[in-house]
């Protein structure tokens, strides 16, 4: 799993073709999204914050090591805290 922590001042389009995910973003803040490829190797999260964008992307690079939202979620939160307001 690779994960990568982006900022932007806007929205922007990391990668193509994604859709919107229903996983659980508790402890996230309000107006977080999540989207991911059809073959679900790909996960999006972002959230808004004063700056723009908080952008996390999950990329399954090999086996599926579970669901990749979720885990993509899971790092999400645990960088939340340190990310500017």
């Amino acid at each position: 799993m690779r994960y990568t922590l982006l900022y932007a001042s806007a929205e922007v389009e990391v990668v193509s073709g994604l859709h919107p995910y229903t996983t659980d973003l508790t402890g996230l803040p309000a107006q977080t999204n999540a989207k991911t490829s059809a073959e679900e190797s790909l996960c999006l999260i972002s959230w808004r914050n004063s700056r723009g964008v908080v952008l996390v992307l999950a990329d399954q690079c090999g086996a599926n090591s579970g669901n990749i939202c979720d885990l993509a979620a899971d790092f999400a939160r645990s960088v939340a805290g340190k990310v500017p307001l």
